[in-house]
């Protein structure tokens, strides 16, 4: 999560290393006699921030069958300036395997989990490779692009697919599955209050809170206002947003990033999404333009959760708060990378450059 900032990411393996590494491991997974062979893609520089992604393509003998197959390789970053302090691979495949499973929301097909450093030198997991269109981050799909183009109708069946992905997520909760493998600490007598404790103390990781003095009054007024009853945790996708869903005409096809799953009450994803859509519209309202994505407001987002799940949502303006919050304290990580990495310079102020800020402090009044 967070905005691109290509040249402070890794800069790549060496290809011919990477193909080398993967044709012996899947040998190993495959058999001797079915000599894998793979290629490896380019990535795109509109890859994420926080995993590397890797594509590639293989083709095996299966039982003198020839077969192919196109694959994505997601590595924990080997950063020395990573987004997030700790990155689960395996709870990232699992999420995958309990998705595809047990719910109709489309996940790209999983395939293998490799936490042994020797294969690629980070662990690693692979699934299959959808094909589709995936809105924009950067710059955002309500500045322009294939969202915007979209006829007013078409804008609110993508936007509630997005939703309709949301509630087929929820659907899966520690009463009917195990979901141990989710538990991520913190303190606490419930999963939000863990949840709130886990998210400052990544704060206090990211950045010196005593530099940014409105994020610090968010965490206390989120403290202060704290749903009394948050209701049953479900599984959170963590990462709730349009740019994370790869689509077929305005359908999901497939669902990505999974590495800020959690247990939480399922307010939290919607809050997400419903933040960092209100974020996107409230840039491009203050660089003068028009957002031209007609998407239903809170309200009706609410009500079509609802009559997807049965179940009514509370308390979510407190959600959409808590992910402004959450947000506010990825990018004060993101932007020390780009100060890091000479991309930018360090700001006497350094709120100013947390974007969300704004719309933060209108929610909360903080």
């Amino acid at each position: 999560m967070g905005e691109a900032v290509p040249s402070a990411k890794p800069q790549g393996r060496d290809p011919d290393r990477v193909r080398r590494g993967l044709e012996h491991w899947l040998t190993g997974l495959l058999g001797v006699e079915s000599d894998p062979r793979v290629t490896v893609e380019p990535v795109s520089a509109s890859s994420g921030i926080s995993s590397e992604t890797l594509l590639f393509d293989l083709q095996w003998n299966d039982g003198g069958a020839a077969r192919a197959e196109r694959l994505v390789a997601r590595m924990e970053p080997d950063d020395p300036f990573p987004v997030f302090p700790t990155y689960d691979m395996g709870l990232q495949f699992r999420c995958l395997e309990v998705v595809a499973a047990h719910t109709d929301v489309p996940v790209p097909p999983p395939r293998w989990f490799e936490p042994d450093r020797s294969v690629l030198g980070v662990p690693f997991f692979v699934m299959g490779r959808v094909d589709g269109r995936v809105p924009a981050d950067l710059p955002p799909y309500t500045f322009e692009g294939w969202v915007r183009n979209l006829d007013p109708d078409a804008q609110r069946r993508l936007w509630c697919s997005s939703i309709d992905v949301l509630a087929g997520v929820h659907r899966i909760n520690p009463r009917d599955h195990d979901l141990r493998f989710l538990d991520r600490g913190g303190s606490g007598d419930d999963d939000l209050a863990r949840y709130l404790d886990r998210e400052w103390r990544y704060f206090e990781w990211a950045a010196d809170p005593e530099q940014y003095p409105t994020i610090r009054a968010a965490h206390e007024w989120l403290v202060d206002h704290r749903p009394a009853d948050p209701g049953p945790s479900v599984m959170n996708w963590g990462d709730a947003r349009l740019g994370n869903i790869m689509f077929r005409d305005v359908e999901p096809v497939a669902v990505f990033d999974w590495e800020m799953a959690a247990l939480g009450p399922r307010e939290i994803d919607v809050g997400w999404s419903l933040f960092l859509h209100a974020f996107f519209v409230d840039v491009a309202e203050q660089l003068g333009l028009d957002p031209g994505v007609a998407f239903p407001d809170r309200a009706a987002t609410a009500a079509w959760y609802e009559r997807r799940t049965g179940v009514q949502l509370q308390d979510l303006e407190w959600y959409e708060a808590f992910a402004g919050y959450r947000f506010a304290a990825i990018m004060t990580r993101t932007n020390a990378r780009m100060v890091a990495a000479g991309e930018a310079e360090p700001l006497e102020e350094p709120e100013a450059a947390i974007h969300p800020l704004p719309l933060l402090r209108r929610i909360t009044g903080v």
